[in-house]
Parts: structure tokens; sequence; C-alpha cells
């Protein structure tokens, strides 16, 4: 009995003793911060857009001097987009694209085939800040500026004609002019991003084009211009090529977030 009362003595006595120490030992009540990644991609892929340009200036004149239906103000885009994470600079990318689209509109009324057709082309380098939401899920806020051309064709002849009829006085029914117009945009955007896995990624995206003279270039680089040869003078002031652009993109590449 004495040799068991001697033993619990010794625990006690041992456990204490431990308690002690452990009240000595240092302890570090920082509270521990949670940290978010950083965005990184490089990549590159398709895009697929849709641009309500508008169009009211130059259906008037389809109208007005040619009794030609006008064009509607969606625009299919089709693109290519290319980017990259800056190491050095955290959440940050820089990146090229390019898209472009066309509409066409064609008629055969009374042995003449009609055609009208608008054509823009936007080309620049994207600037973008990423803040990663959850995983494989991100925001994006950014902007792009660049160089654009935007084009109108408005063309009639006949719809047959012999070899030999060729000449400068084919039909004086006949016409075929070209509206052409150099501009630069600056766009803000914001997009939305999903990585699907660490080598696809699927992006929304929503902006407005503000399309503005090139400050470079002479005035007349940044007229409208006939045929590639006659400046075109009294534009209305409402003409511009600004619109809304809405984008879906599928991209291949490396993304870490």
């Amino acid at each position: 009995m004495k040799l068991i009362l001697f033993i619990l003595f010794s625990v006690s006595v041992s456990v204490y003793a431990q308690d002690d120490d452990l009240d000595k030992l240092p302890y570090n009540d920082t509270p521990v911060t949670a940290t978010t990644p950083n965005y990184f991609i490089i990549g590159g892929g398709y895009t697929l857009g849709y641009y309500s340009l508008n169009v009211d200036a130059y259906n008037k004149l389809l109208k007005d001097n040619f009794g030609l239906e006008g064009f509607s103000s969606g625009m299919i885009m089709h693109g290519g987009v290319g980017y990259s994470g800056i190491p050095f600079i955290s959440n940050f990318r820089i990146g090229v694209s390019s898209m472009g689209g066309n509409q066409v509109n064609t008629n055969l009324i009374d042995d003449y085939n009609l055609e009208q057709n608008i054509n823009i082309q936007f080309t620049g380098m994207n600037f973008d800040y990423g803040y990663i939401l959850s995983n494989h899920l991100a925001i994006l806020i950014g902007s792009k500026i660049g160089w654009g051309s935007l084009d109108v064709n408005i063309i009639k002849g006949n719809a047959l004609i012999e070899w030999n009829d060729i000449n400068s006085i084919i039909d004086p029914n006949s016409y075929n002019y070209n509206i052409n117009k150099k501009f630069m945009y600056f766009t803000p955007s914001v997009s939305l991003e999903w990585a699907a896995t660490n080598f696809l990624m699927l992006r929304l995206m929503a902006n407005y084009n503000l399309t503005f003279d090139n400050p470079f270039s002479s005035t007349e680089e940044n007229e409208y211009i006939l045929n590639n040869t006659s400046k075109i003078s009294n534009i209305s002031n409402d003409l511009n090529n600004n619109g809304f652009y809405f984008e879906f993109g599928v991209f291949l590449g490396l993304f870490n977030y």
C-alpha cells in the first residue's frame, strides 16, 4: 500500500513540474492573416464577339442616295488574343488582340447584282489587373488601346457580262464605291474568367469602344476617304464607330488560379 501511494505521489509531482515548464515556453499570439494567391497566366485563344455599331449615318446614306436597305446595328466579330502575366508585377498582365467582323446584304434586281457590306477591324494592346474571387474564378478590370479601320462598300453591276464588253463605260447604271475610315480606339473593359483546368480557361467580357482620330497622323489620314482617292467633306457630327462589345473566349495555356 505504501508503495502504491509513493508511485501516485511521484507521478503527480512530475506532471505538476511539466505544467510549470509549459508555462515558461514562448507563445506567439500574432493572428494569422489569410493571403489571396496571385493571378498569373500565359496563354492565348479564340474569341467570338458581338459589336453594337451605330450604323444610323451609313443607313441614311444608303436609303437617301441609293434607295437601299440599311445594315442592322449588331455585328458578329471573330478574333484572337494572346496574354502573359508579368512576374515582377503581381496580378498584372499584358496582351495583344485582333478582331474583326462584317455584314453583307445582297440582292438581284432587274438583272443587276446589288451588294452592300460593312467591315470593321480592331488591333491593339491589352492591359488588365486580375483578382481571384475563388478557386479557378477571377475578375479582371482593364483597358485596351489600338488601331482600327472601317470599310463600307456599295456595289451594283450587271449579273452577266461578256468578256469583250469590259471597259471603262460598261454600264452607266453600275457603280462600285468604297468608303474607308482609319482611327484609334480606347476600350475600358471588365472580364470574368474561369479556369476549367490548369490548361483551359473560358472568359466572358464586356467593354465599350471609344474611337478617335490618330493624333500622330496627318489630317488627311484621319479623313473618310472614297475609293482611296477622294476626301469626303461635310461629315455628320453624329458619325462615329463607337459601340458596346460583348465577347466569349476559349483559351489554352497555363492558368494558376
